[in-house]
């Protein structure tokens, strides 16, 4: 069994040994190259960069960005920070300041590079009002910040190479059926950034969001708050984070003193019913249910429809490629999924040719490409040792 236990290494501390940046030390995040770690203080507001070495877990101070110095901007209160999952971009809420500021990062030193910073009120941006954390999709396509004064979180899309943001849109506690956002304090993705969860501290409450994983547009699904249909342990809801595999959500709640644990809804499950079936299914394309695997199984609502929905927005939506691929099958499949609808033999012909295509994608979406890849290549293992017996067998 391995072990949990800790073991303390050193200490880096504001003032000594050179180091600037830790006052009031905020906010920390370890890059996802395990090569440095960066630090924000809300009194400074400032960033403070360490180098890592990934055997020991030590740090060795590099820099410091400070809001109003080299052009610097939007770092007034530096609170949440994260680095992009693709390592090429650090961005933090300033609650001071309204904003979240962007920086490009170099990935061998760490040094970070100021590139903008978007703020509440400006340009039509709303939702930053004492923004508070930040959080970059899992497929790197968009940011999400809360802001704790406007009750809000904010929705940005993200430009991968420069690491600029858009606006997009903000949801606001309590406009349009929202609930749980006051005092929206932190953020956090669960099963393949299709689900958003964000806590609302001054009403001690989670609120759900479904995630359009192509647009990056959040859909508010339901909310869950202390003391309330058994839920406990939400009071003074701070942070929360989610498990790797999406199975369980967690919230610290700082007034009752506790972590509170949620349950997700089983994989299966989500995946069949995350998706905006206003769009034509991947093998279904056609719009309102017109496509062919909505005609095979008879409504967009089945299940095996909707893993192919899922599928759609996720993987396919997010390349160039896949949104090609898409756009012909749009332009095509209509007449097909038309001529087999009313057609019985043919749509039991359509579901079972799809039924091994739903598989592979489900599989490759709930345990990863990397299993299905040793699945097949075991079943392909497999097969070819039995042709070798049979071979065998009759010499």
């Amino acid at each position: 069994m391995v072990s949990g236990r800790l073991s303390f290494v050193e200490v880096q501390q504001e003032g000594v040994g050179g180091v600037t940046g830790l006052n009031t030390a905020e906010g920390v995040f370890v890059s996802p190259d395990g090569n440095h770690v960066y630090s924000t203080s809300y009194l400074l507001g400032a960033v403070a960069v360490f180098s890592r070495n990934p055997a020991t877990g030590a740090l060795t101070f590099v820099e410091t960005q400070t809001d109003g110095l080299g052009g610097v901007d939007g770092l007034a209160g530096a609170n949440g920070i994260e680095v992009s999952p693709d390592n090429n971009h650090v961005y933090i809420a300033g609650a001071q300041d309204d904003s979240v500021a962007v920086f490009s990062r170099n990935t061998v030193t760490g040094a970070l590079t100021f590139v903008e910073f978007q703020k509440d009120g400006v340009g039509g941006v709303d939702g930053l009002d004492g923004a508070s954390n930040v959080a970059v999709s899992p497929n790197n396509t968009h940011v999400y910040v809360t802001g704790s004064t406007d009750d809000a979180i904010a929705v940005f899309s993200r430009n991968t190479v420069t690491g600029a943001l858009t606006y997009i849109e903000s949801h606001k506690d309590g406009v349009a059926g929202v609930d749980g956002l006051d005092g929206a304090r932190d953020l956090a993705f669960g099963l393949n950034g299709l689900w958003v969860y964000v806590t609302g501290q001054a009403e001690s409450a989670l609120a759900v969001f479904q995630r359009n994983a192509a647009t990056g547009a959040l859909t508010f699904d339901e909310v869950h708050k202390d003391n309330i249909s058994g839920v406990d342990g939400l009071g003074g809801a701070a942070f929360t984070t989610s498990d790797s595999g999406g199975n369980h959500v967690y919230v610290t709640g700082n007034v009752e003193d506790a972590i509170a644990v949620f349950s997700v809804v089983p994989p299966t499950s989500v995946v069949t019913v995350n998706c905006d079936t206003s769009l034509p299914i991947i093998v279904g394309g056609g719009g309102g249910g017109g496509g062919i695997a909505t005609a095979a199984y008879g409504t967009p609502m089945a299940k095996h429809v909707r893993i192919l929905s899922v599928f759609r927005d996720q993987y396919l939506l997010t390349n160039d490629i896949g949104r090609k691929f898409v756009k012909l099958y749009y332009k095509y499949s209509p007449p097909i999924a038309n001529y087999i609808r009313s057609r019985d033999s043919l749509r039991a012909m359509v579901r079972a040719i799809l039924l091994p295509l739903v598989g592979i994608i489900w599989v490759s979406m709930v345990f990863g490409v990397q299993f299905l890849f040793l699945l097949l290549f075991v079943v392909s293992f497999g097969t070819y040792l039995v042709k070798i017996r049979k071979k065998t067998n009759k010499s």
